[in-house]
């Protein structure tokens, strides 16, 4: 960027004739399109083991530049849309955040002697995995559905529900995005491709938002909106998710006129939910409500969930009367205790 920034007088010209081409529909191909990098992923794994990386696209900087406005139109769309549990940059939410609202929920448990049921969930390969229908709406065949459902390996018996999803609204739409906005991310969604290194030739991929790219994380928060809307309807209804109590203090005074119910928190790809009731094993029947509630709605939505040790998993802090009867009622393999959870997407897991 900072070559355009000292050749202003150069470039200029040029890239406003084409960012008005590309606003009126005649997108360049070089901005389709990127170069894939691996990226190691912290200082953790061999450096000859595949799932070690990340892989990064390196776009055409002109292109960014002109993604980069684009970006700029949709951000007032995507701050009215995300949910306060939402983290993560957007509204002046770091990630911080999360773990300030997390430890305030475990001290609230404490305080008031609750057993508190904490499920981390972690998506594989968010960014890669994104329906883009669920994104920008478009044609909706059978054959599409089918074979996108293929693409996951999920059980038959979430089959409907996943049909049904991908032909609701995209979120894009739910968000109120105007259609000229809505026509200008549309090239970018179904005509991409990219180049890496030992492959002579380009390959087209029709998935994902495109780590590196600058609408990806957007892109990317709309659909987790989203998600993260359904899975608060299902958990309101089955009597798992937590109206926060309205503050009535003169000096900090409530914004909310609804009930406002709590969804735990996220941060990109990286959610948390919790649960509490005074009552032990009634906190652990919860927990494996929520968990199922949460683990078919990412999957009804494309997003299959990570099962690794230390990845998608329980913290359970059980108190009260039986609170080690119930302890001791969970299985145990290695050090860690064992939560069953039944799933449509999954089966039991």
């Amino acid at each position: 960027y900072g070559v355009y920034a000292k050749f202003q007088d150069i470039f200029a010209t040029p890239l406003s004739f084409q960012s008005n081409r590309s606003l009126a529909g005649d997108v360049p191909v070089q901005w389709l399109g990127s170069v894939v990098q691996e990226v190691k992923k912290g200082a953790g794994g061999a450096s000859h083991d595949i799932s070690a990386y990340r892989e990064v696209q390196l776009g055409d900087c002109s292109g960014k530049l002109s993604k980069r406005v684009l970006r700029s139109s949709l951000l007032p769309y995507i701050n009215e849309y995300v949910l306060d549990s939402m983290c993560g940059g957007f509204k002046a939410r770091g990630v911080d955040f999360c773990s300030h609202i997390l430890r305030t929920k475990l001290r609230l448990a404490k305080a008031l002697a609750l057993s508190v049921a904490v499920f981390f969930v972690d998506i594989v390969n968010a960014f890669g995995n994104v329906v883009r229908s669920l994104v920008v709406p478009c044609e909706i065949s059978d054959d599409y559905v089918a074979y996108v459902f293929g693409r996951f390996g999920f059980k038959q018996d979430i089959f409907h529900e996943f049909a049904d999803v991908l032909r609701s609204p995209a979120a894009m739409v739910d968000a109120g995005v105007p259609i000229h906005l809505l026509d200008q991310i549309k090239p970018f969604m179904s005509s991409s491709w990219f180049t890496a290194k030992g492959v002579p030739h380009c390959m087209i991929y029709n998935q994902g938002t495109g780590a590196g790219n600058p609408l990806a994380d957007l892109l990317f928060t709309f659909v987790m909106g989203k998600v993260l809307r359904a899975i608060q309807c299902k958990l309101v209804c089955a009597n798992v998710c937590e109206p926060l109590p309205v503050s009535t203090c003169d000096f900090a005074p409530s914004n909310h006129t609804d009930v406002v119910y709590d969804l735990g928190a996220s941060y990109v790809d990286d959610k948390v939910f919790t649960v509490t009731d005074k009552v032990p094993v009634v906190c652990l029947n919860k927990a494996r409500v929520m968990a199922s509630i949460v683990l078919d709605t990412c999957a009804a939505h494309g997003l299959p969930c990570n099962f690794k040790i230390n990845k998608s998993n329980f913290i359970l802090i059980l108190r009260g009367k039986n609170a080690a009867n119930v302890r001791k009622s969970l299985p145990r393999e290695v050090k860690h205790l064992v939560v069953n959870v039944g799933t449509k997407a999954y089966g039991n897991i």
